[in-house]
């Protein structure tokens, strides 16, 4: 990884969540062979809470899961103050610590990169900590966009809700906004495209211009304090909103969504 970016490392004890995890196999006529993990996160304790069937279409081979999603438990009590979390990603092997939910994730040469998986318009690869986080947090990170449109910061993810701070290269802007995992519209007997077409996305709350371009680094700082978030880009502040409501998520972990070929570094997590 840049010398510039590597920090050092904090060894941490986390329990294991998420349960669902299903490997779905066979081989397609001319594109050779196909396997997926299906691991998506849903409130199952909601009373309007629906299985979501999926159903690979590659030749005759279906497989019917009836849940697919399990709510996002707290594995650990977090810290009240301090560092709670940091990966600099200086391995081989993404760990224990993250999970995979789609597209296709590995660490190269010191750096979390993540490939969106193409199904219809959508290139979202999305991943998640095996960890939740305080409400009032503050986060550090640096993405870099290789290929594609944007890199997001899903926080409090948790009953399919999260909040979203992404660089849109498209709009030249930076986004905050109140993010929806699983995208209801999907029907209740979805091939394994569709539902994961429809992870992520969301409503815009605040935007602000900024130069986003493919290639370069930029450092991503997100401070939630008592319903109060600040978002800055290399340090400057662009976004700050003040959620007075209520109406935005407040428990859950953190994830990282790629559309196109993004890296992910420095990950920093602490209570403000």
């Amino acid at each position: 990884m840049p010398e510039e970016l590597k920090q050092p490392k904090i060894a941490l004890v986390i329990g294991g969540i998420f349960v669902a995890l299903f490997i779905l196999g066979a081989i397609a006529d001319g594109i050779g062979a196909w396997e997926g993990i299906a691991e998506l996160f849903r409130n199952v304790s909601s009373e309007n809470s629906k299985p979501i069937n999926i159903t690979p279409n590659i030749q005759t081979e279906i497989v019917k899961v009836t849940r697919v999603v399990e709510k996002i438990v707290e594995v650990e009590n977090v810290e009240t103050t301090g560092r709670i979390f940091t990966d600099d990603f200086s391995r081989d092997s993404i760990g224990s610590d993250w999970q995979p939910v789609s597209g296709d994730w590995q660490i190269r040469n010191g750096v979390l990169e993540g490939v969106g998986t193409h199904f219809g318009d959508r290139e979202w690869a999305v991943i998640t900590l095996n960890k939740e986080v305080p409400k009032n947090i503050h986060i550090n990170l640096t993405t870099k966009i290789v290929d594609g449109y944007f890199g997001e910061l899903m926080i409090h993810l948790s009953n399919n809700r999260y909040i979203r701070i992404y660089l849109y290269e498209v709009e030249q802007v930076v986004e905050f906004g109140d993010g929806v995992f699983i995208n209801d519209s999907s029907s209740k007997e979805s091939d394994l495209g569709e539902v994961l077409s429809n992870i992520g996305g969301g409503r815009t709350i605040r935007q602000h211009s900024f130069p986003v371009k493919q290639g370069i680094w930029y450092s991503i700082t997100l401070i939630a304090n008592n319903n109060t978030y600040i978002v800055k880009v290399g340090g400057q502040k662009l976004i700050e909103y003040t959620d007075e409501n209520n109406e935005l998520s407040q428990e859950g972990t953190i994830g990282l969504i790629a559309n196109g070929r993004i890296q992910f570094d420095n990950i920093q997590i602490s209570t403000p």
